[in-house]
């Protein structure tokens, strides 16, 4: 009796954890997609400030082009701040991300099971590991979004990994360079190119002269 009695208590732990995986499993499915509908919003939103800021530009040309215009000035800055927008928004992500897994997330081993190749700058070739770990008797796999080459793993070799308890495939390598080098690259390059262009930008503009100069100015 005793032993039905626990193996019936162990079936019911087992549908217990089944369905706590099940429904965070639909609740990161539904954050996925709140997340594209907001990226898409974004992008069509992006699209449509683009085109007005191009039929005003095309506009003040046919009807003034011996001058700069102020407007079509502000027009162009707006569009390139748009990208720096865009820049930060991702490292607004990826370094919520990372605060996410540090803050609510749990560590454990993982191993390499494999090096994914792509191509860098030069054609070829770098090197990402991809990385196997077991959660609650479940396997889980990742890629890691750090590629070096040479590889900065092999094939066997063991990391420590954090991952996110509500979501263990959501997982990184427990270190600086793979949860914060992405979100501090696209925030710190953002931040520069706000200084220097819109300082550029306001430099020209206050001297009457166009932000961009064609070749035939």
């Amino acid at each position: 009796m005793d032993e039905d009695k626990i193996e019936k208590m162990a079936r019911k732990q087992e549908e217990r954890v089944n369905k706590m995986l099940e429904y965070s499993e639909r609740m990161a499915s539904k954050q996925e997609e709140r997340v594209n509908k907001i990226l898409e919003k974004s992008e069509r939103m992006a699209s449509k400030q683009e085109g007005r800021a191009n039929k005003i530009l095309e506009k003040a040309e046919r009807e003034g082009p011996r001058g700069p215009s102020m407007l079509g000035n502000l027009l162009l800055l707006a569009v390139f701040n748009l990208m720096v927008v865009a820049m930060v928004i991702g490292g607004a992500w990826f370094g919520w991300r990372g605060y996410t897994l540090t803050t609510n997330g749990e560590t454990t081993m993982a191993r390499v099971i494999e090096l994914s190749a792509s191509s860098d700058e030069d054609g070829c070739c770098v090197y990402s590991p991809v990385f196997e770990y077991t959660v609650n008797g479940r396997r889980y796999s990742f890629e890691s979004m750090n590629a070096s080459d040479p590889p900065a793993y092999r094939v066997g070799q063991e990391a420590e990994i954090i991952y996110n308890v509500s979501n263990p495939s959501d997982a990184a390598v427990n270190s600086f360079s793979e949860l914060w080098m992405v979100p501090a690259m696209l925030c710190g390059a953002a931040l520069i190119l706000f200084v220097v262009l819109n300082g550029f930008a306001i430099s020209r503009m206050r001297s009457g002269r166009p932000v961009f100069e064609s070749d035939n100015d």
